[in-house]
């Protein structure tokens, strides 16, 4: 009975010092396709990942990827203020561009061909030379390999700005699991008001 409180103590503990801004999760955010017709499961999850892979993802992005991934060549963002050169899309946005370029669709997943393509908005196209560079190895203080340090994927804070094998991807700003409460349609790690979220790394 003792060791029932001890752990129940330490349990509250715990909890009460869990993170208010911890969200809800992907479940009503932009990303939560459960209710869509087109998906057929009524799952939220496997719209992108599955459980039980059978081969379909040969290791080409990881994380159990069941959504059909774009084959497209990209305009790439340059400015000759960079001091790294923007790469083809990596794995981490590859797997954001699988539905935000438009040339898949949304409901290509699990082996089945896709018919509903991505409009609007959250249409990026594959002319990337407007946006933010992705898939740009990030250069801090001459020293790429020691980013991890700082930023990574470690700990429960949804806000913070993750590199990739020392890469920026898309991922490194936007949530896509949307962890991040308040009303977030960019599904943004950060707030953009008085450029939080450039600040953060541009700390000009």
């Amino acid at each position: 009975m003792r060791r029932f409180r001890i752990a129940s103590g330490i349990a509250i503990l715990i909890t009460s010092f869990l993170p208010v801004w911890a969200g809800t999760g992907i479940t009503g955010s932009k990303h939560d396709f459960s209710a869509e017709a087109w998906n057929d499961t009524g799952e939220i999850c496997v719209v992108c990942h599955v459980p039980h892979n059978h081969g379909r993802d040969t290791g080409r992005v990881g994380l159990l990827w069941n959504h059909e991934l774009s084959t497209a060549t990209y305009e790439l963002y340059s400015s000759p203020f960079m001091k790294a050169t923007s790469e083809q899309p990596r794995g981490p946005s590859k797997r954001c561009l699988s539905c935000h370029d438009g040339t898949v669709g949304v409901d290509a997943f699990g082996g089945r061909g896709g018919v509903k393509h991505m409009t609007g908005a959250a249409l990026v196209g594959t002319d990337l030379r407007m946006t933010h560079p992705i898939s740009v190895r990030w250069l801090h203080k001459g020293s790429p390999s020691s980013c991890e340090n700082c930023h990574n994927m470690h700990g429960k804070d949804p806000r913070n700005i993750p590199f990739y094998n020392g890469y920026v991807e898309c991922s490194s700003c936007h949530e896509p699991h949307d962890g991040v409460p308040g009303n977030n349609p960019s599904m943004l790690r950060k707030t953009t008001e008085l450029s939080a979220l450039c600040f953060h790394c541009h700390d000009k």
